[in-house]
């Protein structure tokens, strides 16, 4: 069953099954809000100030929509998967 979040942001939660969204800040960079696909493999920041956490979870669900149409991510993301796996054989 959908809830609320999962209608608003479907792009956030599809990507979250095998990425991550950061929200907050940290040392290393300015923005509050991040997606990325694997350790250090940041593909998109946010601003550094939103005047909302659901501004910032809008700003990073109209990205990630981006992020899926591009052939690139999804090559990247195939070969990390059988990377991944080659590694889990040995």
């Amino acid at each position: 069953m959908k809830n609320n979040f999962d209608e608003k942001y479907p792009n956030i939660v599809a990507w979250v099954q095998d990425g991550w969204v950061e929200i907050g800040r940290v040392d290393f960079t300015d923005s509050f809000i991040r997606v990325l696909l694997d350790e250090g493999g940041t593909v998109w920041e946010g601003k550094s100030n939103y005047p909302s956490v659901s501004r910032a979870l809008d700003d990073a669900e109209l990205a990630i929509g981006k992020c899926q149409n591009s052939v690139f991510i999804l090559l990247f993301s195939i070969i990390l998967r059988k990377f991944s796996l080659d590694i889990t054989k040995n």
